[in-house]
C-alpha cells in the first residue's frame, strides 16, 4: 500500500483548508456517524452503494473512490474491486483511511484535486464518489463529474442529493423543528432531477440505475451511471 504525499504546489480550494488538519480528519466520523441516526444513516447509504457495485462486479477491476476520505466508501469497493485506489486533496483524510483499511489487498492513494486528476483519459473501469456532489454548487459539481466521466473508461458511481416537492417540505418541518430547540445545522445541497440530467449530459453520461437511500425519507440517492 502506498500513500502518496500531497503536493505542496497544489492550490488547494477555501472550502479544501479545513480537511488538511490532522484534528478534522480524526474526528471526522467520530462527529458524523457515532449516533444511532449516523450510523444508520451511514448503513442505508452504504447498503444502496453496495447495490450499484454488485450490479457491474464482473467489470471492476481498479476502481478509484474520490474523494475517499477517511475511507468508509473505500472499504465498500474493496469487497467488489480486484484492485482499489483512493484518492482525496487531503493527506490527513487519507491517513485515517489507511488507518481503517490496513494493508490487505491491492490498494494505493494519491493526493489530487478531484477537478483536475493526473489520470489519462478512460484510465480507471470504475470511478465512484460518495457523499461529496451535495456539497457542491452548480458549477463545481458539473466541472467534478466531468473529470470523473473523463478518466472513466466505463462507469462512475456517484451519490447526489436529489430533491422533490416532499422531500423539500420534509426538509423546511426540520429546519423550523431544530430552530425551535435552539439547534443549528446545515442542510447539504440537493437538486431536482432536471439538474441531474443536465449534469450527466454535459459529462456526456447516462443513467443506467439508480438506488435511493431510503426512499421518501432522505434526498441521497446513488446513481450507476456509464459513458456514453
Amino acid at each position: 500500500m502506498t500513500a502518496n504525499t500531497c503536493d505542496t504546489s497544489m492550490t488547494l480550494p477555501p472550502v479544501a483548508t479545513r480537511w488538511q488538519s490532522n484534528e478534522v480528519a480524526q474526528n471526522y466520523d467520530q462527529e458524523r456517524f457515532s449516533s444511532l441516526l449516523g450510523r444508520l444513516f451511514n448503513y442505508l447509504s452504504q447498503r444502496a452503494f453496495r447495490r450499484a457495485l454488485k450490479s457491474v462486479r464482473n467489470e471492476l477491476d481498479v476502481v478509484i473512490d474520490l474523494p475517499c476520505g477517511t475511507g468508509r466508501a473505500t472499504a465498500v469497493v474493496r469487497q467488489f474491486a480486484s484492485r482499489v485506489m483512493g484518492a482525496d486533496i487531503s493527506t490527513a483524510m487519507m491517513t485515517q483511511a489507511a488507518k481503517r483499511l490496513g494493508k490487505a489487498g491491492p490498494l494505493s492513494f494519491v493526493a489530487t484535486d478531484v477537478t483536475h486528476q493526473p489520470f489519462p483519459d478512460n484510465a480507471i473501469p470504475c470511478v465512484t464518489s460518495i457523499r461529496f456532489m451535495m456539497h457542491l454548487d452548480q458549477d463545481s459539481r458539473r466541472a467534478a463529474l466531468k473529470e470523473m466521466a473523463r478518466v472513466s473508461k466505463r462507469y462512475v458511481i456517484i451519490e447526489y442529493g436529489y430533491t422533490t416537492l416532499w422531500l423539500k417540505l420534509r426538509r423546511a418541518v426540520k429546519r423550523l423543528l431544530l430552530t425551535l430547540w435552539g439547534k443549528k445545522t446545515t442542510f447539504v445541497r440537493a437538486v431536482a432531477w432536471n439538474d441531474i440530467t443536465d449534469d450527466l449530459t454535459q459529462a456526456n453520461l447516462e443513467l443506467v440505475r439508480y438506488y435511493p437511500t431510503a426512499r421518501g425519507l432522505s434526498e441521497s440517492v446513488v446513481l450507476l451511471l456509464a459513458k456514453k
